[in-house]
């Protein structure tokens, strides 16, 4: 709700816009890193990286934004092509995370599956409590 709200509300206003949009998201990194509210730990960790990376983009697109305005002004801060290309290993980077996390979910389902099927226990914890 916050991130739509300040897009919406911010729309004009970039340089404001991206430093709400990083307070929102490292804010909620930090509590889901602090809480770990997922059942599995690959989803904690998994939410830990895909924040960092999308803390990347915004950080890139401030200094993107930063350098549009200098270059306006007859400076510029930085390489464009250096942050190009930043930016483009940052979204590859988001799309194999998120590719190798579903993957490795799939399969752990699936081997979950196969050991039910089997009769064997799901896990260290069911296994460790069916034989007290």
């Amino acid at each position: 709700g916050a991130i739509a709200m300040a897009s919406l509300f911010l729309s004009l206003q970039p340089s404001l816009l991206i430093a709400v949009l990083l307070i929102v998201i490292l804010g909620s990194g930090l509590v889901q890193s602090t809480l770990k509210p997922y059942y599995f730990p690959l989803y904690d960790q998994l939410d830990l990286a895909l924040t960092v990376l999308v803390t990347v983009l915004l950080i890139c697109g401030m200094v993107l934004h930063s350098d549009q305005a200098a270059q306006a002004s007859g400076g510029s801060i930085t390489d464009d092509r250096f942050m190009v290309v930043v930016v483009f290993l940052t979204i590859i980077s988001l799309f194999l995370v998120a590719a190798v996390s579903i993957a490795w979910d799939i399969f752990t389902i699936v081997k979950e599956r196969k050991r039910r099927h089997a009769g064997l226990p799901l896990d260290i914890f069911e296994a460790q409590t069916e034989h007290t």
